[in-house]
């Protein structure tokens, strides 16, 4: 039934990659019993496939145990039932509306993505005489082998051997290492929470030795990046910031990477550069804790630091990243004059975007975002009058279409053009764009109260 298909937990020998996958970091052997450390993975498609699905299995647990600081990991795998690469075979009926051939014949099947499990089908043979005609032809029976997914070996492709062992000994001689570990790179930033110190490090592709750690570091993307992409380890332009946790264990400082982000720099002309956030991951035990806004707001002191950096872009930014980004930017502003009262209360402007630009290095609309949102803070919403204007403020850009929309028409020479244009649908009446407009506004203001909650009621 392939209406089932969706649900690979309701089949047999089928798991979800995503529940039977547990990660942990481990520091001590005490850890490996302690399911309070254990995390998984939002995503297992690059993997295991489309299906995100293992194949094979009953009863299948998969634990990836890493080390926290130089990051070898150990996979251990156990299960209830395994299929095994035996003959089984199959009956399908026969479905046709017009006689069946009379005959031998041989076919060939291929593995189907409807079957709930790999499978590698031999050729069969079957001959019918006139007779079979009454009754209607039996079903087909052929045998095929089923084999279970090599989960080690689809994880083997994707974390380096150098960092990969199924040995439990060996993952405990690789644990008493993590005293030598020392984090790469130079340390632009440090912060305490609670009982806890955080580190932040600045490490360049030139780093001795720094190449290997990356590659055992960027796996995890595949588990919480929907298509992430590895960065290239031979670009110098690659510049890496991670966050540790360090506490002292037994006399000796320990580290344990919390997350870390990649930017990239490229020319701007005439004579700067400018510098790209590619991806972002603070780990899931560390998550929703501030070391995100940490983390941007040390590659933005590095940024402004530098006089040769000309702004500060982000490549494809998921929703998450982008109210990250809207927090850290809000604090940041807040503190230029542009965006005090009775400033801020003044119409967007190049002026303001270029102080944007030289004091925090954030673009031109992402600047005039920061404006709007800065300005509802500043609004007295109890006037009527004033939160009046900021409503017509907010409206007057949402409107802008519209009216580039009205200038074309306006140099529309030919009643076609015209035509064309209501046929596009691109027209609306007044009544239905006020309307839009409202709804757009009401929407707008919600997630600008929720990102200034974020960046100065909880901060």
């Amino acid at each position: 039934n392939p209406s089932k298909m969706d649900s690979a937990s309701n089949q047999p020998f089928v798991c979800k990659a995503e529940e039977v996958l547990k990660l942990k970091f481990v520091s001590t052997e005490e850890d490996f019993e302690n399911e309070s450390l254990t995390f998984s993975p939002q995503f297992a498609h690059q993997v295991f496939g489309d299906s995100e699905s293992i194949y094979g299995y009953e009863g299948l647990k998969v634990n990836l145990y890493y080390t926290p600081g130089w990051l070898y990991a150990f996979v251990k795998i156990s299960y209830d039932t395994k299929i095994d690469a035996e003959t089984t075979d199959a009956r399908v009926p026969y479905f046709s509306p017009s006689p069946f051939p009379i005959g031998s014949f041989s076919y060939s099947f291929s593995p189907s993505p409807l079957l709930p499990f790999s499978v590698s089908l031999n050729s069969f043979s079957f001959s019918l005489s006139p007779s079979s005609f009454f009754p209607p032809p039996p079903p087909l029976l052929f045998s095929f082998s089923l084999q279970a997914d090599d989960v080690i070996g689809e994880l083997a492709k994707w974390i380096p051997q150098e960092g990969f062992c199924t040995n439990g000994d060996l993952f405990l001689k690789k644990l008493k290492e993590e005293e030598s570990f020392k984090p790469f790179g130079d340390k632009c930033h440090e912060y305490r929470d609670k009982d806890y110190k955080f580190e932040i490090y600045k490490v360049t592709m030139v780093t001795p030795s720094f190449a290997a750690y990356c590659n055992r570091l960027l796996v995890f993307l595949i588990w919480y990046i929907d298509g992430a992409n590895f960065t290239d380890l031979d670009d110098e332009n690659w510049t890496y910031y991670l966050t540790y946790k360090t506490e002292s264990v037994s006399g000796h400082a320990h580290y344990s990477i919390v997350g870390f982000t990649s930017t990239y720099s490229f020319y701007h002309y005439p004579d700067k550069r400018r510098v790209r956030i590619s991806q972002m991951l603070i780990l899931p035990p560390f998550q929703r804790q501030g070391h995100g806004a940490k983390l941007l707001q040390a590659v933005y002191n590095e940024a402004i630091g530098n006089s040769q950096v000309y702004d500060v872009t982000v490549e494809d930014p998921s929703e998450e990243f982008v109210a990250l980004r809207d927090v850290v930017d809000c604090r940041n502003a807040s503190k230029l004059s542009c965006f005090q009262s009775p400033s801020i209360h003044q119409p967007f402007n190049p002026a303001i975007a270029e102080e944007c630009r030289k004091h925090l290095k954030i673009t031109k609309p992402q600047s005039q975002k920061i404006h709007e949102i800065l300005r509802l803070k500043l609004t007295d919403k109890s006037s009527p009058e004033k939160f009046r204007d900021y409503r017509l403020f907010i409206k007057s850009r949402l409107n802008a279409p519209y009216k580039r929309e009205q200038k074309t028409l306006e140099r529309a020479k030919t009643l076609q053009k015209v035509i064309d244009f209501i046929q596009a649908g691109s027209m609306m009446t007044d009544e239905k764009r006020i309307a839009e407009l409202e709804t757009a506004f009401v929407k707008l203001e919600l997630e600008y109260s929720k990102i200034l909650q974020n960046a100065f009621e909880k901060h």
